[in-house]
């Protein structure tokens, strides 16, 4: 009897001695709210050994404890490691905080490339904004193709100083050059109106090889070229662009171009071009003057307004005068050119109109 209770005794006892050598607790995180979430799976250690444990689904956890144990580390991916000193068995709550909130603001900045391809069309489309223009200082549209190997532009003839565009070795006629698009170089504009169109209005351009939609009409055989205009509300758009341009053939223009929101709800921008040449030269001595002289106005205004139940649009007008001559260059002596051998004169007056306007459906 009396070994029986020795027996007793030292169970209970190492039982004691057992329970007295083992750390528990439970480690969570503070939701939005601030109250305490129980977390899963966390790695318990104590530091330097190879004794820990993980935590179960209320967070709980027990691990052996010994004096010569100091360190109690709590560690999760996601989470920021945390360090307890402990000197006891009594019952422990760790509270760990999630790595995103040690860290600071983040500023993810991208850049696109001047040039790239629309993934997202069904057409093989590139477009070139306004910083691939930057490239090659260019004065209209017939000029800013300089960078793209696609698409090259020609003079038809000196005398004149017509210029063609020439896409998949095709001439110009079978490509399509569309504004926004809309209509805009087609029938006699086909061999000027490149011309007619700033490089400093030019927002992008949207260059299609191949044959392309015929909701833009039949004209794209080989290709449609559609210009992006400066918009008269844009983030981050300058208010006031002022360029100016002169070379060795006394070749001068100038461009402005201004912008302003009337409201929050309407803007306007106006868009001035003026370029002139009064110099005939003949370099080669054909008594042809190489290029023709010309005095070219163009102006823009551009509105756009939307409103709060859901119709927006755009509208504006342009108005163009152009004036060109040349032929032989012994018109430029003779008064009233009576005896011109050639001469070509050409004038261009032009006024357009255009409109968008459309109703956006609220979002379900």
């Amino acid at each position: 009897m009396r070994s029986k209770l020795i027996l007793l005794l030292l169970l209970i006892s190492s039982a004691f001695l057992y329970s007295q050598q083992t750390l528990k607790g439970r480690v969570v995180e503070k939701d939005e709210e601030g109250k305490l979430v129980p977390l899963v799976g966390v790695n318990v250690f104590w530091e330097n050994t190879k004794v820990g444990t993980t935590t179960d689904i209320d967070g709980k956890f027990s691990i052996p404890f010994k004096k010569e144990y100091h360190a109690l580390i709590a560690s999760m991916i996601g989470y920021r490691a945390d360090t307890s000193h402990v000197s006891n068995t009594e019952p422990l709550e760790i509270v760990l905080l999630s790595e995103a909130t040690k860290l600071s603001d983040v500023e993810v900045v991208g850049k696109q490339s001047t040039t790239f391809s629309d993934y997202l069309s069904i057409e093989n489309k590139g477009i070139m904004t306004d910083k691939e223009l930057y490239k090659a200082a260019c004065c209209n549209l017939s000029e800013s193709f300089e960078t793209n190997p696609s698409i090259d532009v020609s003079f038809t003839d000196a005398i004149t100083g017509a210029k063609q565009i020439e896409m998949l070795g095709l001439s110009g006629v079978y490509t399509q050059t569309t504004m926004e698009n809309l209509p805009y170089i087609r029938g006699l504009m086909s061999n000027v109106g490149l011309t007619f169109i700033p490089g400093t209005w030019v927002q992008s351009i949207n260059v299609s090889k191949g044959i392309g939609s015929v909701a833009n009409g039949f004209e794209s055989m080989t290709g449609q070229i559609d210009v992006d205009l400066k918009k008269a509300y844009t983030v981050e758009a300058e208010q006031l662009f002022v360029n100016m341009y002169a070379d060795y053939d006394q070749r001068f223009e100038g461009n402005l171009n201004y912008r302003t929101s009337l409201s929050d709800k309407v803007s306007v921008i106006n868009l001035f071009h003026a370029s002139s040449r009064k110099h005939g030269f003949d370099n080669n001595n054909d008594r042809f003057i190489d290029m023709p002289e010309f005095t070219t106005y163009n102006m823009m205004q551009r509105w756009q307004f939307h409103t709060d139940i859901g119709w927006e649009g755009q509208f504006g007008f342009q108005y163009l005068s152009d004036a060109k001559e040349g032929g032989t260059n012994s018109h430029l002596e003779t008064v009233g050119h009576a005896n011109s051998d050639y001469l070509y004169t050409t004038k261009n007056n032009q006024l357009n109109v255009y409109g968008k306007f459309g109703y956006v459906f609220p979002e379900a």
